[in-house]
């Protein structure tokens, strides 16, 4: 009684400990699992054939009424890998018990099965031992706790680099928080030829009603994205995140009517803008 129940609990080991992150292993180790499942049929399939021939093989020669067979190497291997009795041992192992006619043999367990099943022992300890004592590697859990903090990640990192490529909508920004952050981003990148105030310098000031390229909010921000190349001026679209470029439209548009000392002479055509009180007019 108790050699069965230490087979069956000595079986189910490794199936156990195996269960604790059976999902995450068999995505790991998919292809590997397949191919040795692959191997494992290719396998037996050659132990079958090997044993059918050789079935055949002794069938043809008690047929041809041999006395002797003689033993080649390989069938001395074969035997010796799976623990077989001779034939004519045979009645050794042959037990009391029968039915229709035939009776049954008590040969051993073949050495190799043996040690497979030895093998899945040891490495179902090693496993307990590794994730359940030692607690050196994750379990299920833990492993999709893990998994979920990286997708997390690479989801915000996802989301980041699609604002930073996106353009500027078509809905203007404005307010105090967008001019201020807009402002920043003129110090930065536009006060050099522009002015700290906007006053002008290497390129024109944005403090009257006057632009080359135009004065709307719409103008202004194409002008900084695709910039007066024949002027000098880089396309901002490549070095700015299109929040960026609305901010500092925001800021630009808002320069109109300043008053800074050196302002430079006006250049472009005359741009009036239409406020509110006046689109609620018409």
């Amino acid at each position: 009684m108790k050699k069965p129940l230490v087979f069956t609990f000595l079986s189910a080991l490794p199936a156990w400990v195996f269960g604790q992150s059976s999902g995450s292993f068999v995505e790991t180790y998919f292809s590997e699992i397949v191919l040795s499942i692959a191997l494992g049929v290719a396998l037996v399939a050659l132990l079958l054939l090997v044993v059918t021939l050789q079935a055949v093989a002794v069938f043809r020669k008690t047929e041809e009424g041999e006395k002797e067979v003689k033993e080649t190497w390989f069938s001395k291997w074969w035997q010796s890998i799976n623990s077989f009795k001779p034939i004519e041992q045979e009645t050794v192992v042959l037990t009391t018990h029968e039915y229709d006619g035939i009776r049954e043999l008590d040969n051993n367990l073949p050495p190799w099965w043996k040690g497979m099943f030895y093998a899945t022992i040891v490495f179902g300890v090693l496993y307990l031992v590794n994730y359940h004592i030692m607690g050196s590697g994750q379990l299920q859990v833990e492993e999709y706790e893990t998994e979920m903090a990286v997708a997390a990640k690479e989801v915000a990192a996802y989301k980041a680099a699609v604002l930073a490529m996106e353009g500027p909508s078509e809905e203007p920004v404005t307010g105090p928080e967008a001019i201020a952050a807009g402002k920043v981003v003129y110090q930065k990148f536009c006060s050099a030829c522009h002015g700290a105030q906007g006053q002008g310098g290497i390129g024109p000031n944005f403090v009257d009603q006057y632009w080359i390229h135009g004065g709307s909010m719409a103008n202004i921000i194409t002008t900084i994205e695709e910039g007066v190349p024949t002027k000098g001026m880089i396309a901002w679209k490549n070095q700015l995140s299109g929040a960026e470029i609305q901010q500092v439209a925001a800021f630009i548009y808002d320069l109109e009517g300043n008053d800074p000392d050196g302002q430079k002479e006006p250049q472009g055509e005359l741009f009036e803008r239409v406020t509110e009180t006046e689109v609620e007019g018409e």
